[in-house]
């Protein structure tokens, strides 16, 4: 399974090809922000302002200490600035898996966990941190699932955050692939 990250134009030309185009490009652009905003609440994931074009926090945000409001994360994400999640007080962990294909071992989890691809047609592949790991528990379960290139993020006690869709770096998007339901680690580790 291969996927591309799409442009803006992209994604418009997309857009125009289906059967909602009775509706402008900007109240659907508008409609995709909000549903994932809802999404976000849903999960209940605590955002932070990140720089348009960046994968750095707004300048002056101090970002391990304060989390955005879904409001004002809709209101940044309609101005085109991008958002990332805080991944340690939001109990996620994401397979960061550095490659353009997604590894066999980990296909089956594209449909059963949030899965995104990024700016650089990469994968993140997000879990619920049910329970206890360290780092070496991770390292094995990479191993286990053949998947070496992969760097896990999130791990307690350590401030982390990474980029969520809808966010954009060197033009290219942030978007979810698969399911929008959350695993737990546990059920990987089995």
């Amino acid at each position: 399974m291969i996927y591309e990250s799409r442009t803006v134009h992209d994604m418009f030309e997309a857009w125009k090809g289906t059967d909602k185009v009775s509706k402008s490009w900007r109240e659907y652009a508008e409609k995709q922000n909000q549903a994932t905003v809802k999404l976000y609440e849903k999960l209940n994931w605590k955002l932070i302002a990140i720089s348009h074009n960046s994968k750095l926090p707004v300048k002056g945000v101090k970002w391990k200490e304060r989390t955005l409001t879904y409001d004002n994360a809709l209101m940044l994400l309609n101005e085109n600035i991008n958002l990332a999640v805080k991944l340690d007080v939001s109990n996620l962990i994401v397979a960061d898996i550095d490659s353009n294909v997604i590894p066999n071992s980990l296909k089956p989890y594209i449909d059963k966990t949030i899965s995104v691809i990024t700016k650089s047609s990469h994968f993140h592949i997000y879990f619920n941190y049910d329970k206890p790991y360290n780092k070496s528990d991770l390292n094995k379960l990479s191993i286990k699932l053949g998947i070496s290139k992969t760097l896990w993020r999130g791990l307690p006690n350590k401030s982390q955050y990474t980029l969520v869709p809808l966010s954009c770096v060197d033009k290219k998007y942030y978007e979810f692939i698969g399911n929008k339901n959350l695993m737990n680690l546990s059920e990987l580790v089995v």
